[in-house]
Protein backbone atom coordinates (compact mmCIF):
# COMPACT_ATOMS: atom_id res chain seq x y z
CA UNK A 1 0.00 0.00 0.00
CA UNK A 2 1.32 3.10 -1.20
CA UNK A 3 1.00 6.32 0.84
CA UNK A 4 -2.39 6.39 3.08
CA UNK A 5 -4.90 6.94 -0.35
CA UNK A 6 -6.46 4.67 -2.56
CA UNK A 7 -4.34 1.41 -3.01
CA UNK A 8 -2.06 0.17 -5.69
CA UNK A 9 -2.82 4.37 -7.24
CA UNK A 10 -0.26 6.84 -7.24
CA UNK A 11 -0.99 10.41 -6.39
CA UNK A 12 -1.71 11.27 -10.14
CA UNK A 13 -3.68 8.19 -10.62
CA UNK A 14 -5.90 9.36 -7.55
CA UNK A 15 -6.08 12.89 -9.03
CA UNK A 16 -7.77 11.34 -12.10
CA UNK A 17 -9.90 9.17 -10.80
CA UNK A 18 -11.33 12.13 -8.53
CA UNK A 19 -11.47 14.17 -11.86
CA UNK A 20 -13.25 11.53 -13.47
CA UNK A 21 -15.87 10.95 -10.92
CA UNK A 22 -17.02 14.44 -10.76
CA UNK A 23 -17.13 14.96 -14.20
CA UNK A 24 -19.53 12.03 -14.56
CA UNK A 25 -21.56 13.40 -11.70
CA UNK A 26 -22.40 16.84 -13.40
CA UNK A 27 -22.74 15.01 -17.16
CA UNK A 28 -25.31 13.26 -15.61
CA UNK A 29 -26.89 16.78 -13.47
CA UNK A 30 -26.91 18.14 -16.77
CA UNK A 31 -28.69 14.96 -18.84
CA UNK A 32 -32.50 15.45 -20.52
CA UNK A 33 -33.06 12.43 -21.78
CA UNK A 34 -36.30 10.94 -21.26
CA UNK A 35 -38.21 14.29 -19.84
CA UNK A 36 -40.44 14.17 -22.63
CA UNK A 37 -41.35 10.59 -22.34
CA UNK A 38 -42.49 11.87 -18.49
CA UNK A 39 -44.77 14.43 -19.71
CA UNK A 40 -46.09 12.33 -22.36
CA UNK A 41 -47.52 9.53 -19.87
CA UNK A 42 -49.10 12.70 -17.80
CA UNK A 43 -51.18 13.69 -20.38
CA UNK A 44 -51.84 10.22 -21.52
CA UNK A 45 -53.32 9.93 -18.38
CA UNK A 46 -55.42 13.24 -17.88
CA UNK A 47 -56.95 12.43 -21.69
CA UNK A 48 -58.25 8.72 -20.49
CA UNK A 49 -59.47 10.61 -17.17
CA UNK A 50 -61.66 13.47 -19.64
CA UNK A 51 -62.35 11.08 -21.86
CA UNK A 52 -64.01 9.03 -18.81
CA UNK A 53 -66.10 11.97 -17.66
CA UNK A 54 -67.31 12.38 -21.16
CA UNK A 55 -68.37 9.12 -21.42
CA UNK A 56 -70.13 9.27 -18.01
CA UNK A 57 -72.04 12.67 -19.15
CA UNK A 58 -72.66 11.13 -22.55
CA UNK A 59 -74.62 7.91 -20.58
CA UNK A 60 -76.48 10.80 -18.49
CA UNK A 61 -77.46 12.82 -21.67
CA UNK A 62 -79.33 9.38 -23.34
CA UNK A 63 -80.41 8.77 -19.69
CA UNK A 64 -81.83 11.79 -19.22
CA UNK A 65 -83.34 11.92 -22.75
CA UNK A 66 -85.24 8.64 -22.70
CA UNK A 67 -86.49 9.31 -19.31
CA UNK A 68 -87.74 12.26 -20.86
CA UNK A 69 -89.34 10.53 -23.80
CA UNK A 70 -91.31 7.99 -21.10
CA UNK A 71 -92.17 11.01 -19.12
CA UNK A 72 -93.79 12.64 -22.08
CA UNK A 73 -95.81 9.87 -23.44
CA UNK A 74 -97.04 8.53 -19.61
CA UNK A 75 -98.53 12.21 -19.12
CA UNK A 76 -100.05 12.13 -22.95
CA UNK A 77 -101.58 8.97 -22.29
CA UNK A 78 -102.98 9.67 -18.65
CA UNK A 79 -104.44 12.88 -20.26
CA UNK A 80 -106.30 11.81 -22.80
CA UNK A 81 -110.00 12.91 -22.03
CA UNK A 82 -111.05 9.39 -23.42
CA UNK A 83 -108.68 7.26 -20.59
CA UNK A 84 -110.86 5.38 -18.88
CA UNK A 85 -108.13 3.94 -16.35
CA UNK A 86 -107.15 5.76 -12.98
CA UNK A 87 -104.85 8.59 -14.33
CA UNK A 88 -101.65 7.85 -11.70
CA UNK A 89 -102.26 4.08 -13.10
CA UNK A 90 -101.84 4.64 -16.41
CA UNK A 91 -98.46 6.84 -15.73
CA UNK A 92 -96.72 3.97 -13.98
CA UNK A 93 -98.11 1.23 -16.46
CA UNK A 94 -95.89 3.55 -19.11
CA UNK A 95 -93.06 3.45 -17.34
CA UNK A 96 -92.75 -0.31 -16.02
CA UNK A 97 -93.56 -1.20 -20.05
CA UNK A 98 -90.56 1.20 -20.62
CA UNK A 99 -88.31 -0.58 -18.15
CA UNK A 100 -88.17 2.36 -16.14
CA UNK A 101 -88.78 2.64 -12.52
CA UNK A 102 -92.13 4.37 -11.53
CA UNK A 103 -92.23 7.81 -10.21
CA UNK A 104 -93.30 8.08 -6.72
CA UNK A 105 -97.84 9.00 -6.17
CA UNK A 106 -96.60 12.55 -4.89
CA UNK A 107 -94.43 13.00 -8.37
CA UNK A 108 -97.65 12.49 -10.43
CA UNK A 109 -100.04 15.63 -10.11
CA UNK A 110 -103.84 14.60 -12.20
CA UNK A 111 -106.07 17.32 -12.38
CA UNK A 112 -109.03 18.24 -13.95
CA UNK A 113 -108.87 22.20 -14.46
CA UNK A 114 -111.34 24.45 -15.99
CA UNK A 115 -111.11 23.29 -19.54
CA UNK A 116 -110.61 19.43 -19.45
CA UNK A 117 -107.57 17.19 -18.12
CA UNK A 118 -104.20 18.23 -17.09
CA UNK A 119 -101.43 15.77 -15.70
CA UNK A 120 -97.74 16.53 -14.47
CA UNK A 121 -95.07 14.21 -13.25
CA UNK A 122 -92.00 15.63 -12.18
CA UNK A 123 -89.20 13.06 -11.50
CA UNK A 124 -85.51 11.93 -11.34
CA UNK A 125 -83.34 8.87 -11.40
CA UNK A 126 -80.24 8.15 -10.29
CA UNK A 127 -76.85 7.05 -12.24
CA UNK A 128 -73.98 5.50 -11.02
CA UNK A 129 -70.68 6.94 -13.03
CA UNK A 130 -67.64 5.16 -14.02
CA UNK A 131 -65.05 7.37 -14.05
CA UNK A 132 -66.54 10.58 -12.36
CA UNK A 133 -66.15 8.64 -8.92
CA UNK A 134 -62.25 8.79 -9.27
CA UNK A 135 -63.07 12.55 -8.60
CA UNK A 136 -65.52 12.26 -5.95
CA UNK A 137 -68.88 12.08 -7.92
CA UNK A 138 -70.30 8.90 -7.74
CA UNK A 139 -73.80 9.39 -8.84
CA UNK A 140 -75.38 11.80 -11.24
CA UNK A 141 -79.46 12.51 -10.85
CA UNK A 142 -81.40 12.33 -14.48
CA UNK A 143 -84.68 14.95 -13.92
CA UNK A 144 -87.38 14.59 -16.37
CA UNK A 145 -90.73 17.10 -15.87
CA UNK A 146 -93.39 17.18 -18.70
CA UNK A 147 -97.32 18.98 -18.15
CA UNK A 148 -99.58 17.61 -20.78
CA UNK A 149 -103.16 18.92 -20.62
CA UNK A 150 -106.95 18.17 -23.17
CA UNK A 151 -108.20 21.17 -22.99
CA UNK A 152 -110.68 23.32 -25.26
CA UNK A 153 -111.48 26.15 -23.72
CA UNK A 154 -114.42 28.48 -24.92
CA UNK A 155 -115.46 27.03 -27.99
CA UNK A 156 -117.74 28.88 -31.06
CA UNK A 157 -118.76 25.91 -33.76
CA UNK A 158 -120.85 26.26 -36.99
CA UNK A 159 -122.16 22.92 -38.19
CA UNK A 160 -123.21 24.49 -42.16
CA UNK A 161 -124.90 21.11 -43.38
CA UNK A 162 -125.62 20.75 -47.32
CA UNK A 163 -130.02 19.57 -47.35
CA UNK A 164 -130.00 20.16 -50.99
CA UNK A 165 -132.26 17.70 -52.37
CA UNK A 166 -129.72 15.27 -53.90
CA UNK A 167 -129.05 14.46 -50.15
CA UNK A 168 -131.62 12.46 -50.71
CA UNK A 169 -129.80 9.96 -52.69
CA UNK A 170 -127.61 6.92 -51.58
CA UNK A 171 -128.74 7.69 -48.08
CA UNK A 172 -126.40 10.63 -47.46
CA UNK A 173 -129.04 12.40 -45.28
CA UNK A 174 -129.56 9.42 -43.22
CA UNK A 175 -126.13 8.71 -42.99
CA UNK A 176 -125.46 11.98 -42.14
CA UNK A 177 -127.90 12.83 -39.37
CA UNK A 178 -125.88 10.13 -36.94
CA UNK A 179 -122.79 11.42 -38.27
CA UNK A 180 -123.71 15.04 -36.74
CA UNK A 181 -125.44 13.90 -34.00
CA UNK A 182 -122.11 12.27 -32.65
CA UNK A 183 -120.17 15.24 -33.32
CA UNK A 184 -122.61 17.45 -31.24
CA UNK A 185 -121.87 14.30 -28.82
CA UNK A 186 -118.06 14.39 -28.71
CA UNK A 187 -117.85 18.17 -28.27
CA UNK A 188 -120.02 18.59 -25.39
CA UNK A 189 -118.34 15.68 -24.07
CA UNK A 190 -115.01 17.19 -24.36
CA UNK A 191 -115.33 20.69 -22.88
CA UNK A 192 -117.13 22.09 -19.52
CA UNK A 193 -120.52 22.66 -19.78
CA UNK A 194 -121.22 26.66 -20.62
CA UNK A 195 -118.04 26.78 -22.62
CA UNK A 196 -118.97 25.62 -26.04
CA UNK A 197 -121.63 27.26 -28.21
CA UNK A 198 -122.78 25.57 -31.66
CA UNK A 199 -124.94 26.72 -34.46
CA UNK A 200 -126.35 24.71 -37.02
CA UNK A 201 -127.23 26.07 -40.43
CA UNK A 202 -128.55 24.06 -43.20
CA UNK A 203 -128.34 25.54 -46.70
CA UNK A 204 -129.93 24.50 -50.48
CA UNK A 205 -130.87 27.25 -52.65
CA UNK A 206 -131.34 29.59 -49.93
CA UNK A 207 -130.45 30.08 -46.03
CA UNK A 208 -133.92 30.10 -43.56
CA UNK A 209 -132.88 32.34 -40.63
CA UNK A 210 -136.78 31.52 -38.88
CA UNK A 211 -138.29 34.38 -37.02
CA UNK A 212 -136.11 33.84 -34.26
CA UNK A 213 -133.21 35.36 -35.75
CA UNK A 214 -134.39 37.71 -39.20
CA UNK A 215 -136.32 39.87 -36.58
CA UNK A 216 -132.46 41.41 -35.52
CA UNK A 217 -132.05 42.83 -39.59
CA UNK A 218 -134.43 45.55 -41.57
CA UNK A 219 -135.18 44.40 -44.98
CA UNK A 220 -135.56 46.43 -47.69
CA UNK A 221 -139.05 47.34 -47.81
CA UNK A 222 -138.96 46.56 -44.41
CA UNK A 223 -142.51 45.01 -44.43
CA UNK A 224 -141.77 42.91 -47.51
CA UNK A 225 -143.43 39.54 -46.17
CA UNK A 226 -143.41 36.94 -43.79
CA UNK A 227 -144.11 34.24 -45.30
CA UNK A 228 -140.17 33.27 -45.14
CA UNK A 229 -136.97 34.54 -43.58
CA UNK A 230 -133.85 34.85 -46.10
CA UNK A 231 -131.74 37.36 -46.90
CA UNK A 232 -130.27 38.00 -50.47
CA UNK A 233 -126.57 39.28 -50.67
CA UNK A 234 -124.31 41.72 -52.62
CA UNK A 235 -120.89 40.08 -53.88
CA UNK A 236 -119.04 42.06 -52.15
CA UNK A 237 -120.79 41.12 -48.64
CA UNK A 238 -118.84 37.69 -49.21
CA UNK A 239 -115.55 39.49 -48.84
CA UNK A 240 -116.34 39.61 -45.01
CA UNK A 241 -117.77 37.89 -41.78
CA UNK A 242 -119.37 40.80 -40.69
CA UNK A 243 -122.85 41.23 -40.59
CA UNK A 244 -124.69 44.82 -39.86
CA UNK A 245 -128.03 42.99 -37.60
CA UNK A 246 -130.34 45.93 -36.24
CA UNK A 247 -128.71 48.84 -34.32
CA UNK A 248 -132.03 49.27 -32.09
CA UNK A 249 -134.85 47.23 -30.51
CA UNK A 250 -136.80 44.88 -31.97
CA UNK A 251 -139.81 47.21 -33.33
CA UNK A 252 -137.95 50.39 -33.08
CA UNK A 253 -137.57 52.14 -36.61
CA UNK A 254 -134.10 51.99 -37.83
CA UNK A 255 -131.42 54.81 -37.06
CA UNK A 256 -129.87 56.12 -40.09
CA UNK A 257 -127.32 53.89 -40.69
CA UNK A 258 -128.78 50.72 -40.17
CA UNK A 259 -128.10 48.06 -43.37
CA UNK A 260 -131.75 47.57 -45.12
CA UNK A 261 -131.36 43.80 -46.45
CA UNK A 262 -133.11 42.94 -49.37
CA UNK A 263 -135.40 39.24 -48.39
CA UNK A 264 -135.61 36.72 -50.70
CA UNK A 265 -139.02 36.57 -52.13
CA UNK A 266 -141.44 33.78 -51.34
CA UNK A 267 -141.53 32.14 -54.58
CA UNK A 268 -141.03 28.88 -56.28
CA UNK A 269 -139.29 29.45 -59.35
CA UNK A 270 -139.31 25.40 -59.97
CA UNK A 271 -142.74 23.78 -60.55
CA UNK A 272 -145.79 24.93 -62.00
CA UNK A 273 -148.24 24.36 -58.88
CA UNK A 274 -150.21 26.47 -56.80
CA UNK A 275 -148.79 26.77 -54.24
CA UNK A 276 -151.52 26.70 -51.21
CA UNK A 277 -153.60 24.46 -53.72
CA UNK A 278 -151.15 21.39 -54.17
CA UNK A 279 -148.26 21.98 -51.90
CA UNK A 280 -146.40 18.54 -52.61
CA UNK A 281 -145.73 19.44 -56.08
CA UNK A 282 -144.27 23.15 -54.59
CA UNK A 283 -140.25 23.96 -53.91
CA UNK A 284 -139.90 27.80 -52.79
CA UNK A 285 -136.31 29.20 -52.97
CA UNK A 286 -136.50 30.52 -49.22
CA UNK A 287 -138.17 27.68 -46.96
CA UNK A 288 -141.24 28.84 -45.29
CA UNK A 289 -141.54 29.83 -41.52
CA UNK A 290 -143.96 27.25 -41.16
CA UNK A 291 -140.95 24.88 -41.94
CA UNK A 292 -139.16 24.72 -38.58
CA UNK A 293 -137.02 22.38 -39.79
CA UNK A 294 -134.99 24.25 -42.08
CA UNK A 295 -134.79 27.47 -39.58
CA UNK A 296 -130.96 28.04 -38.25
CA UNK A 297 -130.39 27.66 -34.61
CA UNK A 298 -128.20 30.27 -33.45
CA UNK A 299 -125.64 30.22 -30.61
CA UNK A 300 -127.25 26.96 -29.04
CA UNK A 301 -125.38 25.66 -25.87
CA UNK A 302 -127.97 22.66 -25.41
CA UNK A 303 -126.70 19.11 -26.98
CA UNK A 304 -130.53 17.73 -27.05
CA UNK A 305 -131.68 20.82 -28.92
CA UNK A 306 -128.69 20.71 -31.77
CA UNK A 307 -129.44 16.97 -31.73
CA UNK A 308 -133.29 17.39 -32.32
CA UNK A 309 -132.67 19.68 -35.24
CA UNK A 310 -130.70 17.47 -37.20
CA UNK A 311 -133.13 14.75 -36.58
CA UNK A 312 -135.47 17.28 -38.41
CA UNK A 313 -133.39 18.01 -41.41
CA UNK A 314 -135.22 17.05 -44.53
CA UNK A 315 -133.51 17.45 -48.21
CA UNK A 316 -134.93 19.66 -50.91
CA UNK A 317 -133.62 22.78 -53.66
CA UNK A 318 -130.51 23.56 -55.22
CA UNK A 319 -127.37 24.11 -53.60
CA UNK A 320 -125.69 27.76 -52.96
CA UNK A 321 -122.69 26.71 -50.82
CA UNK A 322 -121.42 30.55 -50.95
CA UNK A 323 -124.23 31.30 -48.54
CA UNK A 324 -124.08 28.72 -46.09
CA UNK A 325 -120.36 29.45 -45.72
CA UNK A 326 -121.40 33.21 -45.29
CA UNK A 327 -123.96 32.26 -42.82
CA UNK A 328 -121.55 29.54 -40.61
CA UNK A 329 -118.95 32.58 -40.32
CA UNK A 330 -121.08 35.43 -39.48
CA UNK A 331 -122.41 33.40 -36.55
CA UNK A 332 -118.62 32.69 -35.27
CA UNK A 333 -118.15 36.92 -36.04
CA UNK A 334 -118.30 39.50 -33.50
CA UNK A 335 -120.48 41.64 -35.37
CA UNK A 336 -123.69 39.40 -34.44
CA UNK A 337 -123.10 39.42 -30.63
CA UNK A 338 -125.71 42.35 -30.64
CA UNK A 339 -128.01 39.45 -31.67
CA UNK A 340 -126.79 36.99 -29.31
CA UNK A 341 -127.25 39.83 -26.58
CA UNK A 342 -130.71 40.25 -27.33
CA UNK A 343 -131.50 36.51 -27.43
CA UNK A 344 -130.22 36.06 -24.32
CA UNK A 345 -132.71 38.76 -22.68
CA UNK A 346 -135.27 36.92 -24.44
CA UNK A 347 -134.59 33.41 -22.49
CA UNK A 348 -133.54 31.93 -26.44
CA UNK A 349 -129.70 31.89 -25.77
CA UNK A 350 -128.02 30.97 -22.00
CA UNK A 351 -127.22 33.82 -19.91
CA UNK A 352 -123.72 32.29 -19.60
CA UNK A 353 -122.96 32.92 -23.49
CA UNK A 354 -122.42 37.07 -22.72
CA UNK A 355 -120.26 38.37 -24.91
CA UNK A 356 -120.27 35.67 -27.83
CA UNK A 357 -119.24 35.39 -30.51
CA UNK A 358 -115.84 36.78 -29.06
CA UNK A 359 -113.82 39.11 -30.55
CA UNK A 360 -111.15 37.58 -32.97
CA UNK A 361 -108.14 39.21 -31.12
CA UNK A 362 -107.28 40.94 -27.85
CA UNK A 363 -107.03 44.26 -26.78
CA UNK A 364 -103.13 44.52 -27.84
CA UNK A 365 -103.95 43.39 -31.25
CA UNK A 366 -102.49 39.72 -30.02
CA UNK A 367 -104.79 36.54 -31.34
CA UNK A 368 -107.39 35.81 -28.52
CA UNK A 369 -106.53 32.49 -27.56
CA UNK A 370 -109.10 31.85 -25.14
CA UNK A 371 -111.54 30.85 -27.83
CA UNK A 372 -111.41 28.47 -30.72
CA UNK A 373 -113.52 29.09 -33.51
CA UNK A 374 -114.56 26.20 -35.61
CA UNK A 375 -116.29 26.00 -38.91
CA UNK A 376 -117.37 22.57 -40.60
CA UNK A 377 -118.84 22.90 -43.88
CA UNK A 378 -120.37 19.53 -45.49
CA UNK A 379 -121.45 19.65 -49.01
CA UNK A 380 -122.57 16.42 -51.69
CA UNK A 381 -122.21 19.03 -54.81
CA UNK A 382 -121.03 21.85 -56.33
CA UNK A 383 -122.41 25.30 -56.51
CA UNK A 384 -126.12 25.74 -58.48
CA UNK A 385 -128.05 28.14 -59.61
CA UNK A 386 -129.82 30.73 -57.14
CA UNK A 387 -133.21 32.72 -57.84
CA UNK A 388 -133.67 36.08 -56.92
CA UNK A 389 -136.82 38.32 -57.70
CA UNK A 390 -136.18 41.39 -59.36
CA UNK A 391 -136.33 43.84 -56.42
CA UNK A 392 -138.39 46.88 -56.41
CA UNK A 393 -139.00 49.28 -59.28
CA UNK A 394 -139.30 49.49 -63.08
CA UNK A 395 -140.91 45.67 -63.34
CA UNK A 396 -140.13 44.54 -59.53
CA UNK A 397 -142.13 41.47 -58.28
CA UNK A 398 -140.69 41.43 -54.40
CA UNK A 399 -143.38 44.13 -52.62
CA UNK A 400 -145.83 46.18 -53.07
CA UNK A 401 -149.17 46.20 -55.18
CA UNK A 402 -149.28 43.39 -58.15
CA UNK A 403 -151.21 43.46 -61.26
CA UNK A 404 -153.96 40.38 -60.35
CA UNK A 405 -157.26 40.83 -58.87
CA UNK A 406 -158.44 37.71 -56.78
CA UNK A 407 -162.11 36.79 -55.49
CA UNK A 408 -162.28 34.66 -52.31
CA UNK A 409 -165.53 32.87 -53.59
CA UNK A 410 -166.54 29.32 -52.14
CA UNK A 411 -168.09 27.72 -54.91
CA UNK A 412 -166.90 24.97 -55.69
CA UNK A 413 -166.91 25.42 -59.26
CA UNK A 414 -163.47 27.47 -58.98
CA UNK A 415 -161.33 25.04 -57.40
CA UNK A 416 -158.86 22.35 -58.98
CA UNK A 417 -157.84 23.25 -62.61
CA UNK A 418 -160.82 26.43 -62.82
CA UNK A 419 -159.28 27.68 -60.28
CA UNK A 420 -157.37 30.21 -62.45
CA UNK A 421 -161.21 31.76 -62.76
CA UNK A 422 -160.98 33.67 -59.62
CA UNK A 423 -158.91 35.60 -61.06
CA UNK A 424 -158.40 38.80 -63.05
CA UNK A 425 -155.53 40.63 -64.42
CA UNK A 426 -154.75 44.49 -64.53
CA UNK A 427 -152.67 46.06 -67.74
CA UNK A 428 -151.85 50.00 -67.67
CA UNK A 429 -150.82 49.81 -71.18
CA UNK A 430 -154.62 49.38 -72.67
CA UNK A 431 -156.57 52.67 -72.87
CA UNK A 432 -159.62 51.12 -71.78
CA UNK A 433 -161.00 48.08 -70.11
CA UNK A 434 -157.79 47.24 -68.60
CA UNK A 435 -159.08 44.40 -66.58
CA UNK A 436 -158.99 40.77 -68.29
CA UNK A 437 -161.64 38.24 -66.15
CA UNK A 438 -160.22 34.78 -66.19
CA UNK A 439 -163.99 33.77 -65.61
CA UNK A 440 -165.20 35.56 -68.86
CA UNK A 441 -161.85 35.31 -70.76
CA UNK A 442 -162.53 39.30 -71.95
CA UNK A 443 -161.24 42.63 -71.36
CA UNK A 444 -163.48 43.96 -68.58
CA UNK A 445 -163.31 48.10 -67.03
CA UNK A 446 -163.47 46.30 -63.61
CA UNK A 447 -161.36 42.92 -62.27
CA UNK A 448 -164.28 40.07 -61.72
CA UNK A 449 -166.68 40.61 -58.69
CA UNK A 450 -166.44 43.99 -58.19
CA UNK A 451 -169.81 44.82 -60.44
CA UNK A 452 -173.56 43.60 -59.54
CA UNK A 453 -173.38 40.82 -62.87
CA UNK A 454 -170.58 38.76 -60.77
CA UNK A 455 -171.39 36.41 -58.09
CA UNK A 456 -172.84 38.31 -54.97
CA UNK A 457 -173.10 37.64 -51.07
CA UNK A 458 -170.02 37.13 -49.35
CA UNK A 459 -167.78 37.08 -51.98
CA UNK A 460 -164.86 40.29 -52.11
CA UNK A 461 -162.07 40.66 -54.40
CA UNK A 462 -159.13 42.01 -53.86
CA UNK A 463 -156.14 43.43 -55.05
CA UNK A 464 -152.73 40.76 -54.38
CA UNK A 465 -149.46 41.92 -53.34
CA UNK A 466 -146.60 40.40 -55.14
CA UNK A 467 -145.52 38.43 -51.96
CA UNK A 468 -149.25 37.12 -51.52
CA UNK A 469 -148.89 36.43 -55.47
CA UNK A 470 -145.91 34.00 -54.88
CA UNK A 471 -147.44 32.58 -51.96
CA UNK A 472 -150.15 31.37 -53.68
CA UNK A 473 -148.96 30.53 -56.94
CA UNK A 474 -145.33 29.87 -58.88
CA UNK A 475 -143.75 31.71 -61.23
CA UNK A 476 -144.80 29.11 -63.38
CA UNK A 477 -148.08 28.80 -62.62
CA UNK A 478 -148.70 32.55 -62.99
CA UNK A 479 -147.13 32.35 -66.73
CA UNK A 480 -149.24 29.07 -67.69
CA UNK A 481 -152.38 29.57 -66.10
CA UNK A 482 -152.87 33.65 -65.88
CA UNK A 483 -150.66 35.53 -68.98
CA UNK A 484 -151.03 32.95 -71.53
CA UNK A 485 -154.34 32.52 -71.26
CA UNK A 486 -155.01 36.36 -71.20
CA UNK A 487 -152.64 36.90 -74.29
CA UNK A 488 -152.66 33.90 -75.47
CA UNK A 489 -148.63 34.30 -76.67
CA UNK A 490 -146.47 31.94 -75.96
CA UNK A 491 -143.76 33.86 -76.54
CA UNK A 492 -145.40 36.23 -73.69
CA UNK A 493 -145.61 33.20 -71.27
CA UNK A 494 -142.11 32.53 -71.68
CA UNK A 495 -140.75 35.47 -70.91
CA UNK A 496 -142.70 35.75 -67.82
CA UNK A 497 -141.55 32.49 -66.61
CA UNK A 498 -137.90 34.17 -66.46
CA UNK A 499 -138.78 37.72 -66.11
CA UNK A 500 -139.78 37.37 -62.49
CA UNK A 501 -137.09 36.14 -61.32
CA UNK A 502 -132.68 36.87 -62.33
CA UNK A 503 -131.11 33.45 -61.44
CA UNK A 504 -127.48 33.92 -60.06
CA UNK A 505 -125.09 31.98 -62.72
CA UNK A 506 -124.20 28.80 -61.73
CA UNK A 507 -120.25 27.83 -60.97
CA UNK A 508 -119.99 25.82 -64.31
CA UNK A 509 -121.45 29.62 -65.94
CA UNK A 510 -119.32 32.10 -65.02
CA UNK A 511 -118.00 30.96 -61.17
CA UNK A 512 -119.73 33.68 -59.73
CA UNK A 513 -120.94 31.65 -56.71
CA UNK A 514 -117.87 29.86 -56.38
CA UNK A 515 -115.78 33.17 -56.25
CA UNK A 516 -118.06 34.09 -53.67
CA UNK A 517 -117.64 30.88 -51.93
CA UNK A 518 -113.86 31.16 -51.50
CA UNK A 519 -114.01 35.12 -50.60
CA UNK A 520 -116.19 33.97 -48.01
CA UNK A 521 -113.58 31.14 -47.00
CA UNK A 522 -110.83 33.63 -47.00
CA UNK A 523 -112.30 36.08 -45.17
CA UNK A 524 -112.80 33.62 -42.42
CA UNK A 525 -109.62 32.18 -42.18
CA UNK A 526 -107.90 35.55 -41.98
CA UNK A 527 -109.90 36.19 -39.15
CA UNK A 528 -108.44 33.00 -37.83
CA UNK A 529 -111.73 30.60 -37.98
CA UNK A 530 -110.26 27.15 -38.44
CA UNK A 531 -112.60 26.04 -41.62
CA UNK A 532 -113.09 22.63 -41.95
CA UNK A 533 -114.54 21.24 -45.42
CA UNK A 534 -116.28 17.71 -46.15
CA UNK A 535 -117.02 16.26 -49.51
CA UNK A 536 -119.76 13.73 -48.88
CA UNK A 537 -119.84 11.96 -52.47
CA UNK A 538 -119.35 15.32 -54.25
CA UNK A 539 -118.26 15.96 -57.76
CA UNK A 540 -114.64 17.19 -59.32
CA UNK A 541 -116.06 20.61 -59.18
CA UNK A 542 -117.28 20.69 -55.53
CA UNK A 543 -114.00 18.87 -53.92
CA UNK A 544 -112.16 21.06 -55.68
CA UNK A 545 -114.26 23.88 -54.36
CA UNK A 546 -113.62 22.75 -50.82
CA UNK A 547 -110.02 21.67 -51.17
CA UNK A 548 -109.47 25.58 -51.67
CA UNK A 549 -111.90 26.30 -48.97
CA UNK A 550 -110.30 24.31 -46.06
CA UNK A 551 -107.63 26.14 -43.46
CA UNK A 552 -105.10 23.80 -45.10
CA UNK A 553 -104.67 20.37 -46.70
CA UNK A 554 -105.62 18.56 -43.32
CA UNK A 555 -108.54 20.22 -42.86
CA UNK A 556 -110.17 19.08 -46.27
CA UNK A 557 -112.22 14.78 -45.78
CA UNK A 558 -113.08 13.52 -49.08
CA UNK A 559 -115.89 10.64 -47.73
CA UNK A 560 -118.75 8.62 -48.57
CA UNK A 561 -121.55 6.47 -47.20
CA UNK A 562 -121.42 6.00 -43.34
CA UNK A 563 -117.75 6.78 -43.62
CA UNK A 564 -119.34 10.23 -42.68
CA UNK A 565 -119.35 9.13 -39.10
CA UNK A 566 -115.30 8.25 -39.25
CA UNK A 567 -114.66 12.33 -40.69
CA UNK A 568 -116.94 14.09 -37.86
CA UNK A 569 -115.37 11.97 -35.47
CA UNK A 570 -111.43 12.66 -36.88
CA UNK A 571 -112.35 17.03 -36.49
CA UNK A 572 -113.80 16.40 -33.19
CA UNK A 573 -110.56 15.17 -32.47
CA UNK A 574 -108.33 17.63 -33.94
CA UNK A 575 -110.44 20.60 -32.03
CA UNK A 576 -109.98 18.74 -28.91
CA UNK A 577 -106.45 17.78 -29.78
CA UNK A 578 -103.86 17.54 -26.63
CA UNK A 579 -101.10 19.79 -26.46
CA UNK A 580 -97.91 19.87 -24.39
CA UNK A 581 -97.46 22.52 -22.53
CA UNK A 582 -93.81 22.81 -21.64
Amino acid sequence: MLGNGMPGLTEAGRLRSRKSFGRRLEEFRREEDGTLLIYGLFIFVSMLFLAGVALDLMRFEERRTVLQATVDRAVLAAADMDQTLECKAVVRDWFIKANETPPADNKISCMKNDFGTEVTVDTSAIMDTWFMNMFGIETLVTPAASTAEEKVGSVEISLVLDVSGSMNSSNRLTNLKPAAKSFIDQMFDNVEPGKISMSVVTYSTQVALGPDLMKYFYTAPRTTHTYSSCLEFNSSDFSTSAMSPKSTPVGSPPAGSDRAYVQNGNFDPFYTSLVNVNSSGTLLNCPQSSATNRDTLAFSGSRTALKAKIDSLVASGNTSIDLGMKWGAALLDPSMRPVASAMIAEGKVPSGFSGRPYDYTNANGTANTDVLKVLVIMTDGENTTEYKLKDVGAAGYTTGLSTLYYNNTASSSYTGSNFYKRFSLFDSSRSSNKYYSLYHSAWRSAPWGSVASDISGTDTTVQLTWPEVWNMMSVNWFADNIIYRVYNSTSTRNAWRTSASNAVATSYVDNSKDSQTLSACSAAKAKGIKVFTIGFDAPTAGQNLLKSCASSPAHYYLTSGSNITKVFASIANSINKLRLTH
